[in-house]
Order: structure tokens, then sequence, then C-alpha cells
């Protein structure tokens, strides 16, 4: 009986692969087609930002030749600003009790109008285009923004 070589990867292991396989050739792809993106995203989003930060360490006026270096100093006449304080405390309360008392709203709202069988169907067609362009003089069939267009009429 005649010994086999050894694997190369090691007991029991296939020898490792030369090359770059499939897979990872389309992830390296996949990477490359969305780096494009992530380099707008990143440009779009962050320059601007610290633009902004950068600009506000400085005494800026447009009219003048030079614009000094003042630090932090524009941050602490912010916070030492009475009304700034109250613009941050009237944003807090919006967002804390204004924005959750309006999706709360609109939920009840939307579940009544659900409730009712005559006037189902009409948030859609208010709130969705309609889907082919309008024609003049209009006709009776467009988006119909109306609870008459959802109610069936029965001939008398």
């Amino acid at each position: 009986m005649k010994a086999s070589p050894p694997l190369m990867g090691g007991v029991g292991r296939p020898p490792p692969r030369r090359g770059g396989s499939m897979r990872r050739h389309q992830t390296r792809t996949a990477y490359t087609f969305l780096l494009v993106p992530l380099i707008f995203f990143l440009i779009v989003r962050f320059l601007p930002t610290f633009s902004a930060l950068r600009l506000s360490l400085f005494d800026w006026n447009i009219l003048k030749d030079t614009q000094p270096f003042v630090g932090t100093e524009n941050y602490q006449r912010l916070f030492a600003d009475e009304k700034f304080g109250q613009a941050l405390r009237n944003t807090a309360l919006y967002t804390v009790v204004g924005v959750p008392a309006q999706i709360a709203l609109g939920l009840i709202v939307a579940l009544l109008l659900n409730k009712i069988v005559a006037l189902r169907g009409v948030s859609g067609r208010c709130t969705s285009p309609p889907t082919s362009p309008p024609s003049w003089p209009p006709r009776g069939s467009g988006s119909g923004c109306s609870a008459r267009s959802s109610v069936r009429s029965t001939p008398s």
C-alpha cells in the first residue's frame, strides 16, 4: 500500500487556492460600486459641516479683509445668550411632545376614517397622484379626491 502525499493546507484540509475566488471578486466589485456614492455622501454631508465648524472659530465679516481667529468665544457667547437657551428649550419641547402627539393624532384619524365604510379609500385617492395626466376639459374619472367618488351609487 502506497502512502498518499500530505495535503498542503494541514491535516485533512485541501491545499489553499491560488488567486481570487469568484465570491471574493464579486464582493470587491460590489464595494467598488458602493465606493462612489459613499464618497459623494461623505463629501456632501461632512464637508459643509466641517467648513461651518471651521468658520465658526473665526470672527467672520464679509466686508472686512481679515477674519481674526477667536476660537470658542463665539460658542461661549452663544450659550450665554438667553434667546438661544429659550430656542433650545422650545425645540426640545416640540420634539418630545409635539411630534409624538402629531403621530398619535394622525393614527387616530386614520383609524376612524377606516371605520367609516363610505369614506374607505378616500385618503388613498387624495394622497396618491393620478396615474395618467389630466385631460381638458376634465372628465368624471380622475383622481377623485372626494367622498362622493368612493361611494357607489345605486340606480333608483
